[in-house]
């Protein structure tokens, strides 16, 4: 029993069958499938106010995945939103309509690990969780007006904002390179990184932790997981707070975790919530 945000049903309550089916489901335990936009349509966007934002090349340091997750390691991520874009995720991921909640919007992600920087521009971040969704956080105008409880993140950093994603707001044409360099792109060889504030007020900061590394140490298949110092950014405010950075549990992690190809061909499972 994970011990952190106990009614986050469909974010972390994956279950992996690999009895060798022959149903091999890309990313079926992920239901964000807007990140597949490696596409040769003639994208249309045109002139996008926000588009200088987040423009621009990435910078890429030399940390690993062990170094990510190390309990060790220092680490720091900075979520650079526009005004509108953080709104936008507050009001759609608790719209109640599941297109709107499962859509991303635009930021500039930057990670610091002991001390090496990386800077990703243009990452996709929608709201994630279940009963933990909340807009009560931030104004129209970039002010957060809680800076206590926030929200969960999902960040994809293979998103591509063209006419194909579900952003009705934010939409960009890409050369056939950087549709393909998107479609790449990774953290520390994760395509998705989960953000999760400390919804329980669990004063160690350790529970979710403990349980997870206990699973791997039994030989129980379980996501890593880290501390970090988290920053969300506005044009007009900031505020920073300890989150939790989880493993996405999709194909990416079944291929890591599963060198036999065999094995890969088990069907993966999401536990969903509705009310």
């Amino acid at each position: 029993n994970n011990s952190n945000g106990s009614d986050e049903t469909g974010d972390n309550n994956n279950n992996i069958d690999n009895n060798n089916n022959n149903n091999n489901n890309d990313d079926s335990g992920d239901t964000d499938n807007n990140d597949n936009n490696n596409n040769n349509d003639d994208d249309n966007g045109g002139d996008n106010k926000e588009e200088d934002k987040f423009a621009g090349e990435d910078t890429i340091s030399n940390f690993t995945f062990e170094d990510f997750f190390n309990p060790t390691s220092k680490i720091e991520i900075s979520l650079d939103f526009s005004n509108e874009s953080l709104y936008k995720l507050a009001q759609y991921g608790t719209s109640g309509n599941f297109d709107k909640e499962e859509m991303y919007h635009p930021c500039n992600v930057t990670v610091t690990v002991n001390g090496k920087t990386s800077i990703y521009k243009e990452v996709g971040a929608r709201m994630k969780g279940n009963t933990s969704r909340n807009n009560g956080f931030i104004s129209e105008n970039g002010i957060f007006t809680d800076k206590v409880s926030l929200c969960h993140f999902k960040l994809s950093f293979s998103t591509l904002f063209n006419k194909t994603s579900k952003n009705d707001y934010y939409i960009k044409t890409y050369t056939e390179e950087e549709k393909a360099y998107r479609d790449d792109r990774r953290l520390v060889g994760l395509k998705k990184i989960d953000l999760k504030w400390n919804r329980t007020f669990d004063k160690s900061f350790t529970k979710e932790l403990y349980s997870l590394q206990s699973f791997r140490d039994v030989g129980v298949y379980s996501q890593h997981a880290n501390l970090i110092n988290l920053t969300i950014n506005t044009e007009a405010d900031s505020v920073t707070q300890n989150y939790l950075a989880y493993e996405v549990i999709d194909k990416t992690m079944i291929k890591s975790d599963f060198t036999d190809k065999a094995a890969q061909k088990g069907d993966l499972y999401k536990c969903t919530y509705s009310n």
